[in-house]
């Protein structure tokens, strides 16, 4: 039995005090072929900056409940645009690193560079957006190794980013 009726999924929004924000159906709608267990819902609440917290309880369509109680989550809306929390893990890196930082705003930026330098200001490697893949307004990572762009040996080096 295909799951695609949106009244199997009980959704409660609430507010950073627990205030109930009640979910309007045209903010809903199935996404994709729902096969026997698994439905895909897409939400898209208008919400303004705050903290909030989605509860999400579905059943099968005898009634039986995904669980005993709501599977809960705590999400931050941030509508002005942002780069925060940059942050590279390890520093220093003989071999590979990750960068990390938090995207904000109400749409992905057109163009994004993550540019690496060490500390004497030498540029050691520049990921473009299209390195990056597909972003999303959230948390982005960037893998990289710890080559600079003129040399094919990785450097244990200190690095700081600029993020443009």
């Amino acid at each position: 039995m295909a799951l695609n009726d949106l009244n199997l999924v009980e959704l409660k929004l609430y507010t950073d005090r627990n205030v109930e924000i009640p979910i309007q159906q045209n903010e809903l709608s199935l996404v994709g072929v729902q096969s026997s267990n698994v439905m895909k819902i897409l939400f898209l609440p208008t919400l303004s900056d705050g903290d909030y917290r989605l509860d999400v309880q579905a059943k099968d369509k005898s009634g039986n409940k995904s669980g005993a109680t709501p599977y809960s989550i705590k999400f931050k809306v941030i509508t002005s645009k942002s780069v925060t929390q940059v942050l590279n893990y390890p520093n220093p890196f003989s071999t590979s690193t990750e960068f990390i930082c938090t995207l904000t705003g109400q749409e992905v930026p057109e163009n994004i560079n993550i540019i690496i330098y060490t500390l004497s200001g030498k540029i050691v490697k520049e990921i473009t957006k299209d390195q990056l893949g597909p972003l999303e307004l959230a948390q982005i990572k960037a893998p990289t190794n710890g080559m600079e762009q003129t040399s094919s040996a990785p450097n244990l080096q200190t690095v700081f980013t600029f993020i443009k």
